[in-house]
């Protein structure tokens, strides 16, 4: 897989769980979505999304 398909797949997962986490009502499922985020969302993935 390309780095860019990768970058690029794991920012729209970052999306959905984002919008999971805030559609969910406060508890397990919200913070399982936004852990998932923060766990997703580092090194070049996070760099690129600076700008």
């Amino acid at each position: 897989m390309p780095a860019g398909d990768f970058v690029r797949w794991t920012k729209q997962l970052i999306d959905v769980l984002g919008q999971i986490a805030a559609a969910a009502p406060e508890g397990s499922v919200a913070r399982s979505a936004r852990r998932a985020v923060d766990g997703l969302l580092r090194g070049v993935v996070a760099y690129s999304s600076v700008g």
